[in-house]
């Protein structure tokens, strides 16, 4: 590794575009002994922006957005977008669609970037999930609905896609699919967990509880009930402040499903489900 390190610093004194790149990631993240230097970065970005390393125009777009010099963040996002990098594309449909930077708001024109942003990769799978969202007609931020039709064949595609590149609100749009039987599949208690437990290993707090919800349940001949695991999972999300964890947790312990019955612990839960509008805590009490 010491080696690859000389080679690749040693190309980068060179101006090479992708040691450039990649040095500037090292600065950027602190690593491979180089303390954290933005100045650095940026200018290694730079070098690699001017010779075509697509995502290198998207940091720079970035560095200046930070900066509030909207021309120069909306060239280089341009820049970037015309080279095929996909974050580019993305953070371009996102300023069309609310009309940041002081552009005008155009659907039509973010469409033109959310499609191209559609295709994920390594950075960035948010574009797809996005434009999975509004042929499924649930995409509430604005009215695109006489521009896209709902079509779950295309949205189908497009949440697989963001998927499998990690993205969680894809795997866990896809976990609901499969289990109630929407966006044009066949339940499938299996796949449901499956995308679940993706979504929920990455923090997902929603996707946590409905997997805690599966192993609660069980279902015959696909997922194995277990009150350990539906317990362990409950308590993921409720630690990052859902609701109806929250309210699951008291229930848990006031029953004993994965844990000893503790009358005072489900107390303490309902009383914080009920701080945060849970009235079926409030029930229970």
């Amino acid at each position: 590794m010491e080696e690859a390190v000389y080679w690749i610093r040693l190309l980068e004194r060179q101006a090479h575009p992708e040691a450039c790149f990649i040095v500037a990631e090292w600065y950027s993240e602190g690593k491979f002994g180089l303390a954290k230097d933005e100045d650095k970065a940026t200018a290694a970005y730079l070098i690699a922006s001017k010779h075509n390393i697509a995502y290198a125009s998207y940091k720079m777009g970035k560095y200046y957005e930070k900066r509030r010099q909207n021309s120069k963040a909306l060239s280089f996002f341009q820049k970037g977008a015309a080279q095929g990098d996909v974050s580019s594309s993305y953070r371009l449909a996102l300023i069309h669609l609310r009309g940041e930077m002081h552009q005008v708001k155009s659907v039509r024109q973010a469409l033109i970037y959310l499609r191209r942003s559609a295709q994920p990769d390594e950075h960035c799978s948010e574009g797809a999930y996005l434009l999975a969202l509004m042929y499924l007609d649930e995409f509430y931020e604005c009215k695109v609905d006489d521009q896209v039709f709902k079509d779950n064949e295309e949205a189908q595609k497009l949440l697989e896609k963001a998927a499998q590149f990690g993205n969680a609100d894809a795997q866990y749009r896809l976990g609901q699919a499969f289990e109630f039987g929407e966006c044009g599949y066949e339940t499938d208690p299996m796949y449901s967990v499956s995308y679940y437990r993706m979504a929920a290993e990455q923090g997902h707090k929603e996707a946590q509880m409905a997997l805690s919800a599966w192993y609660l349940s069980g279902s015959p001949g696909t997922v194995d009930q277990n009150d350990n695991l539906a317990y362990k999972w409950c308590a993921k999300s409720a630690a990052q402040g859902l609701v109806k964890a929250e309210f699951a947790m008291g229930y848990y312990f006031e029953v004993g499903i994965g844990t000893p019955i503790d009358v005072e612990k489900a107390k303490e839960w309902y009383h914080i489900a009920i701080s945060h509008g849970n009235k079926e805590a409030q029930q229970r009490m």
